[in-house]
């Protein structure tokens, strides 16, 4: 019964103290609460923050504790602060001396919070909390908050320091602090930023109560960069795009008035551009910094990994494609060791420094296997540079560096080395190519270098050093080498003007020098005023027209010649030009005949050339000679005047192929001569042979006319003398007025040579006394028609003068025929 009893008791108890709590409860929300606490609550935000405040209601849950619904503070007609709902219970702790106010936890449901930055950098929130008031009476109770809790939180940010002003706005905000036994206070938070693309901001974190430091950990997740604009002005830079994931550890040290961070981040097609250049890139960051309180110092350093990056608005570069990079950085300067890029459509390897963030420098050397062919196009397209040459094949390593400050505001200094490995090329005015070309190529914006170059010409290897300055007004330095020629070359290039200081060289043992101007303005009438001296060995002559090789090896030129050349005038029509030369050789030999003390004068103006050869020694006598050649002619019509002057026959012969036969005798001669020197059909003229004490009988036309005349030798036969005068025309040499005169024997006539070599003449036959022929056959019948007619005969030849055919004719028969010719060369006979 006692337990039933107790029961009841317990029951109707508890029952009553429900009662007795719902009529409290009742009363604290019904009379209370809304009447008094509402009221206070109101007051005291009202006091404390100088804003207004408004409150729906106040009412006590047992579970949840004090609930405040609807709360919001105003700033005018703004609302600054709003919070759906806000609860806490209040727990008061009387064990402690001095009594605190406890409470477990504060809950925050769908807060909205306008934050705003107002010039000069002042937040408007800080004017919610009241200023330091002056110190009042110890408090009989403390409050201590183990927990916070907010959750649907939604903050919009105005930043009016910016015009237009900048907003942004964050949603979906959980934040939990809550005490973590026994020193620290932990907290975590959560809200999605609102953008084009909503971003995920994360952290958490513990503050050390004792050593007074935070750490903390922040995450973003999909930031887009082109949200915040306004905040990159300062930087000078204009961001157009860009994705960033990033981890940050941030440590706070209070004691040490310190921020440190570490932080991780990734961003993905990053544009922004500076002035004229702009920049896109992938990246993985990797940076620590520290700020120090105290002084304000901020020191960091960092690394970042570029990939699938493009530069655009770099001056004479233009694009850089394919950009990846490995990036160390700190406060002073920018470094890359490992950088790999396509440039030019060429790929490239560098290394690039940015010092000096203050006046920031930007140093780049790059390097690059290319084609020499695509090298060239970008000298002439991208650079501006035009050389005299096309590049047909060849590779290359080319090392570049570039230097210039930031921004750009002038062409960047560029300087390069191009170390070729093989190439072929050709020049503008030269068809046969430049082949097996090796070596190194230096140069700027304005200056190329060369040494040593390698090259193949013609078979021949060659050795060339260089340079060539100021592409705007260049002028070249060139050196040129090989076992044969030596050339130092220095010329000035303005525009299509090119002045040749000095063009000195040797070719085996001959030598030259050259100067002058080249106009090349009108490329169908280019001028030039070159003047040149000479030293020139003609044995040197075979290599460079070697084309020639056939004739040169005929005419067989030795000697050393002298000369000076001066030419004025368009060379794409030479016949035009003027034309001033003198030539002087001590020694010279043509067809291996010699010659001393030769002299020569060319004149040539308006297309008309005077040539003279004045006398020269040539076998004991003379030679000189006129020439006059007219270019304005199709024909080219000329007129020759030549002298031979006591020429010793029997020196001659010895330097020709009859040198094995017995000729003697003293040559004259005098011809004038005209005609054209495209139609050598056309030539006439006329002139005078004489020789004295000859001995002719060994030449070919001789041998048969002895053979028809004596029965002995006759090859002792000296002339007294002998003489011709001929004249040329219709493709014939001939002759009215023939004779050789000697005590023995005399011969007169007349004939006629044809340029086919063909011969005919008619030869009157004088035999002395003492030289009458044998008896027997023919020489018996000629003694008997000597006898009977005053010892004369007519001899004809006819034929070619390498075969001629004699016949004998009586005085009875027609002793000459009507013949127009000569036969000066069929008395000489042929060398060949």
């Amino acid at each position: 019964m006692k337990k039933g009893k107790i029961l009841r008791f317990v029951f109707f108890g508890f029952l009553a103290l429900l009662i007795l709590g719902a009529i409290g409860l009742f009363y604290l929300n019904k009379v209370l609460i809304p009447g008094k606490v509402k009221a206070l609550i109101i007051e005291t935000i009202e006091t404390s923050t100088h804003k207004k405040a408004s409150l729906d209601s106040v009412r006590f849950n047992p579970f949840k504790g004090l609930i405040l619904t609807n709360l919001a503070i105003y700033d005018g007609q703004k609302e600054l602060v709003y919070i759906q709902e806000a609860a806490c219970a209040i727990l008061i702790l009387p064990i402690f001396k001095e009594k605190k106010v406890f409470i477990p936890r504060i809950t925050i449901k769908a807060p909205r919070i306008f934050v705003e930055r107002k010039p000069p950098n002042i937040i408007n929130l800080m004017e919610l909390f009241p200023t330091q008031q002056p110190a009042q009476k110890k408090q009989k109770f403390s409050v201590i908050v183990s927990g916070i809790h907010i959750a649907g939180g939604h903050i919009d940010f105005q930043d009016s320091t910016f015009s237009p002003a900048f907003a942004k706005s964050i949603d979906n905000l959980t934040l939990d602090i809550f005490l973590s036994l026994p020193t620290s206070i932990k907290f975590t938070t959560r809200f999605t930023l609102l953008t084009a693309q909503p971003a995920a901001i994360a952290a958490e974190g513990e503050f050390q109560l004792l050593n007074k430091e935070l750490i903390s950990k922040i995450t973003l997740d999909n930031i887009l960069l082109k949200e915040f604009l306004p905040y990159y002005s300062t930087l000078g830079i204009t961001l157009k795009d860009g994705i960033v994931n990033a981890s940050c550890n941030l440590a706070l040290k209070l004691k040490d008035t310190t921020i440190s961070a570490n932080v991780n981040a990734s961003a993905k097609d990053v544009s922004f551009s500076k002035d004229s250049v702009s920049v896109k890139l992938d990246t993985q960051i990797a940076a620590q910094g520290i700020y120090r309180l105290s002084d304000k110092q901020f020191n960091y350093a960092g690394t970042a990994d570029i990939t699938h990056g493009q530069i655009q608005g770099i001056e004479t570069i233009g694009t850089i494609q394919n950009l990846s990079a490995k990036v160390a950085f700190n406060p002073q300067k920018l470094t890359a060791d490992s950088v790999s890029a396509v440039i030019w459509d060429l790929p490239f390897n560098a290394k690039i420094n940015l010092d000096d963030f203050s006046h920031p420098i930007l140093s780049l050397e790059a390097h690059s296997q290319l084609n020499l062919t695509r090298a060239q196009e970008i000298l002439k397209d991208t650079l501006k540079v035009q050389l005299p040459v096309t590049i047909t094949a060849g590779k290359g390593n080319l090392v570049l560096s570039l230097k210039t400050p930031l921004p750009v505001q002038a062409t960047p200094e560029i300087q390069g080395t191009l170390a070729i490995e093989t190439a072929t090329l050709t020049a503008d005015s030269i068809n046969t190519p430049f082949k097996d070309i090796q070596g190194n190529l230096l140069f700027t914006l304005n200056e190329l270098k060369w040494a040593p170059l390698r090259f193949t010409y013609l078979d021949k290897t060659y050795q060339t050093t260089g340079s060539l300055n100021n592409f705007n007004a260049p002028s070249l330095a060139l050196n040129l080498s090989s076992d044969e020629l030596s050339l130092t070359t220095q010329a000035l290039l303005r525009g299509k003007l090119i002045t040749i200081t000095k063009a000195d060289g040797t070719y085996f043992d001959s030598k030259f020098s050259v100067t002058g101007d080249i106009n090349a303005s009108d490329t169908l009438a280019i001028r030039a005023d070159i003047h040149s001296s000479l030293e020139v060995n003609l044995k040197n002559l075979a290599l460079p027209l070697a084309k020639y090789k056939a004739q040169l090896e005929k005419i067989n030129p030795t000697g050393l010649v002298k000369a000076k050349v001066n030419l004025n005038g368009n060379i794409n029509n030479l016949k035009f030009c003027s034309l001033n030369a003198s030539l002087a050789g001590e020694s010279l030999s043509f067809y291996g005949l010699n010659a001393q003390a030769v002299t020569l004068e060319y004149t040539q103006a308006e297309g008309l050339a005077d040539i003279a050869l004045p006398p020269f020694a040539f076998y004991d006598g003379t030679v000189e000679a006129l020439c006059r050649l007219n270019f304005d002619s199709a024909t080219m019509p000329f007129w020759l005047e030549a002298k031979i002057i006591d020429i010793n026959m029997e020196k001659l012969k010895n330097d020709t192929p009859a040198k094995d036969k017995d000729l003697a005798g003293t040559l004259q001669a005098i011809a004038k001569l005209s005609g054209f020197a495209q139609d050598y059909t056309k030539l006439s003229g006329a002139g005078k042979i004489l020789v004295k004490d000859g001995k002719l009988w060994e030449l070919n036309l001789f041998k048969g006319l002895g053979k028809v005349i004596f029965p002995k030798d006759f090859a002792t036969l000296v002339f007294d003398k002998g003489y011709c005068e001929f004249f040329i025309k219709d493709q014939y040499i001939f002759t009215e007025n023939l004779r050789f005169e000697s005590p023995l024997v005399g011969i007169e006539g007349k004939g006629k040579i044809g340029f086919d070599n063909s011969v005919e003449a008619s030869l009157n036959v004088h035999l002395s006394d003492d030289f009458i022929p044998s008896t027997g056959t023919f020489k018996d019948f000629t003694t008997a028609l000597m006898g009977q007619a005053g010892r004369f005969g007519i001899i004809e030849i006819r034929g070619t003068l390498q075969k001629p055919d004699f016949k004998y004719k009586t005085p009875r028969v027609e002793l000459f025929k009507d013949i127009t010719g000569s036969i000066i060369d069929g008395i000489f006979g042929n060398r060949n």
